[in-house]
């Protein structure tokens, strides 16, 4: 029997003093289901003359999208002169700040990697356990 593991609860990081961000993991699910939402067809003239469609897909959109995902509350942010913002505001205005983005997104991926190499640990443990043998690696 193969025993999966979820790892999407969010979880509260603090990122400065007073400031903290509840940021859910990003699985390859999440990126794939933002990859394929990020993605548009757009017509282009090729060399023959001939229109062709293709697939063109937003860095930034799938940047923001991933952001958006991932960062589920947040505690100790406001917006100046709004008085109640919204998911949606408050969303994009902490998106405009560069080192936020990438404080969320680099926790949101690398929690998951995090647990995923916990979890091959455990199933190599639990395998060599089970016949007393340590277990090998065919690909070293």
């Amino acid at each position: 029997m193969i025993k999966l593991k979820r790892f999407d609860e969010a979880v509260w990081f603090d990122y400065e003093p007073g400031v903290r961000f509840k940021i859910k993991p990003l699985s390859r699910v999440d990126s794939l289901q933002i990859r394929l939402r990020c993605k548009r067809k757009i017509a282009v003239q090729g060399m023959n003359g001939k229109e062709n469609i293709i697939d063109d897909i937003d860095p930034t959109l799938i940047v923001f999208e991933s952001f958006q995902m991932a960062l589920i509350e947040w505690q100790g942010t406001t917006i100046e002169g709004i008085k109640n913002p919204g998911r949606d505001q408050m969303i994009h205005a902490l998106f405009e700040d560069q080192k936020i983005v990438y404080f969320v997104l680099d926790i949101a991926f690398k929690t998951n990697e995090i647990e995923e190499k916990k979890l091959e640990g455990e199933l190599k443990n639990s395998e060599s356990s089970q016949d007393g043998l340590p277990t090998s690696n065919a690909s070293e």
